[in-house]
């Protein structure tokens, strides 16, 4: 499920069940301390939830989509271009690599999804502080696509979300070896280190990076993408699961809230 504000219209992040891209509203910790929590849903959450319904069957079925019209129809419902890409795009791409999976889905389909999304990001790249904080040498994520993962839209997607929360990140795709990710990590000593695993083979970097991290100090491990995503579990004992995008911000902002 994807769980929306229904005040100020912020992406508030996805829960159970994750095969499911309904929205649910809810209240931010924001708006709670501002209207309290027993306030009667408003118009524009509907006005949203239509918005959202439209896109995604759009995105999903292929059809051609005009990044001018979004972007001016997210403004007119005060949605941030981060908690669009992430709240609305995100979830069409999810099914979109499904469809894609099954070879129900056109090339044409998959490129107009790409060409709206790549838009979206070059967008908040270019605005403060996404500028300020993208492809730093000393990062708070390390963001590396498994060797032989050639999808680009997935990081960079968490790049701006990270930036537009405050997080410094360093994109590193396509993939590389696992020996080059040790390297990277060790060198640039981020909090997080993110691998994204596309596909089952994959997982041998997973399995090389849960070695190396036993009984050492360095960063988290968080493994998300599309594999991991739709797989039930990940049995390994120095890796971490992401399932949403959201997942690897909450462990950031989890770590800065320790005393």
């Amino acid at each position: 499920m994807i769980r929306w504000c229904s005040y100020c219209q912020e992406y508030l992040g996805e829960s159970a069940p994750y095969e499911s891209f309904a929205i649910t509203n809810g209240i931010c910790p924001g708006c709670v301390s501002l209207h309290g929590e027993s306030l009667s849903v408003p118009v524009r959450a509907t006005e949203l939830r239509q918005f959202y319904s439209e896109l995604f069957t759009n995105m999903v079925s292929g059809k051609e989509v005009s990044i001018a019209e979004v972007l001016q129809r997210s403004r007119d419902l005060q949605i941030r271009p981060v908690d669009l890409l992430i709240g609305m795009l995100q979830p069409a791409l999810y099914q979109i690599g499904d469809s894609w999976a099954e070879g129900t889905l056109s090339v044409s389909g998959e490129h107009a999804a790409t060409a709206i999304v790549t838009s979206l990001v070059e967008i908040i790249r270019h605005t403060d502080p996404a500028r300020k904080l993208s492809g730093s040498n000393r990062p708070d994520a390390l963001l590396i696509n498994a060797d032989g993962n050639y999808h680009t839209l997935g990081l960079s997607m968490i790049e701006a979300l990270l930036a537009m929360h405050g997080y410094s990140s360093q994109v590193v795709v396509p993939g590389i070896p696992v020996d080059e990710i040790i390297h990277l990590a060790e060198t640039s000593k981020p909090i997080v280190l993110g691998i994204s695993i596309s596909m089952k083979q994959q997982m041998q970097t997973l399995e090389e990076l849960d070695r190396w991290a036993n009984g050492r100090p360095g960063p988290i491990i968080v493994a998300g993408g599309f594999y991991v995503r739709n797989t039930p579990s990940l049995p390994l004992s120095n890796i971490r699961r992401a399932r949403a995008a959201d997942d690897l911000l909450s462990i950031l902002t989890t770590l800065e809230s320790k005393p």
